[in-house]
C-alpha cells in the first residue's frame, strides 16, 4: 500500500533494522525486549509496508505481556493491532501466522486456532522459539508434559545464547512436576549469569512444592522485588503468606 510513498533507502534501512531484531531475538532476555520493540517500531516508522517488522513487534509486545514488563490489556491490543496489519501486508508470512497463533491463545482464547497455528508454523516454517514455546505451552494445557517437555528442550539446545528458550524450558520442568530438576536447571540458569521474570516465576512456584513455609516466602518476597509487576510472582507470595496464616 505505500511503496510510493517509501524512498528505497528508507526501505532497505527499514529491512535492515526487522533483521537485526530479530537477529537479537536469538539471544532474547528481559533485559533487550525493549532494545528488540524499538527496533521493530523504527523499521515500521521507516517503512509501514514491511510486514515483518508489525509482526515482530506484535510477538514482543506478547512476551512484554507474558513476562509482566508491560500491563497485559494494553499489549496484547497492540500486538493484535500489529498482528492484523502483518497478516493485510503479506498473508504469508510465517512470523505473522506465528503472531496470529499467539493472540489466539493470549488473548481471544481460541485454542483451536491457536493450535492449528503453531502446528503449521512447525511443520512449514523454520522451527523457531516463537512456535516451539506457543505450541508447548498448548500441549501443557492439554496435559501432554512429555510432548511440551521435548519441544522446550529442543528449543534451548537450537538456541543456546537464548535466556528466554532455557527459562522457558524450566518452566516446563515445574509444570511436568520435577520440582528438583527444575531446581537445578535454575540454579545452573542463575550461574550463567542470567535472570528473568519466566525464571522468577518457575523459582516461585517450586520453592512452595519443597521448601518449608519460612524459607520459601523469604525466597519468593526478594524474587518478587526484582520483578514487582509479575501476576505469577504475586500470586505466589499470596499463597505463600495465607498457607503461613498470615492474613494481613
Amino acid at each position: 500500500m505505500y511503496p510510493s510513498l517509501v524512498s528505497g533507502s528508507g526501505k532497505a534501512r527499514s529491512a535492515e533494522l526487522a533483521a537485526l531484531a530479530y537477529k537479537m531475538w536469538e539471544v532474547l532476555s528481559a533485559s533487550n525486549l525493549s532494545s528488540i520493540a524499538r527496533l521493530f517500531r523504527e523499521a515500521i516508522d521507516l517503512d509501514q509496508g514491511n510486514a515483518a517488522a508489525f509482526a515482530g513487534l506484535s510477538l514482543a509486545l506478547i512476551v512484554g505481556g507474558l513476562w509482566g514488563l508491560v500491563r497485559t490489556p494494553a499489549a496484547f491490543s497492540a500486538a493484535k493491532a500489529a498482528m492484523l496489519r502483518a497478516l493485510e501486508i503479506d498473508p504469508q508470512l510465517p512470523e505473522a501466522k506465528c503472531a496470529s497463533a499467539w493472540v489466539k491463545m493470549v488473548s481471544t482464547r481460541d485454542w483451536q486456532g491457536a493450535r492449528r497455528g503453531f502446528d503449521e508454523a512447525l511443520q512449514y516454517g523454520p522451527r523457531t522459539t516463537h512456535a516451539m514455546v506457543g505450541r508447548a505451552l498448548l500441549y501443557f494445557a492439554k496435559g501432554s508434559g512429555e510432548e511440551a517437555a521435548s519441544l522446550l528442550l529442543e528449543a534451548a539446545q537450537r538456541h543456546p545464547l537464548s535466556s528466554a528458550a532455557t527459562a522457558w524450558y524450566c518452566w516446563g520442568e515445574y509444570l511436568s512436576g520435577e520440582y528438583t530438576n527444575a531446581l537445578l536447571q535454575i540454579e545452573q540458569y542463575r550461574a550463567g549469569g542470567r535472570s528473568g521474570p519466566v525464571v522468577d516465576a518457575a523459582e516461585a512456584l517450586v520453592s512452595i512444592q519443597l521448601e518449608e513455609q519460612d524459607a520459601q516466602i523469604g525466597r519468593i518476597e526478594a524474587l518478587s522485588a526484582s520483578s514487582p509487576h509479575h501476576e505469577v510472582l504475586r500470586g505466589a507470595l499470596g499463597y505463600a503468606y495465607a498457607t503461613a496464616g498470615q492474613s494481613q
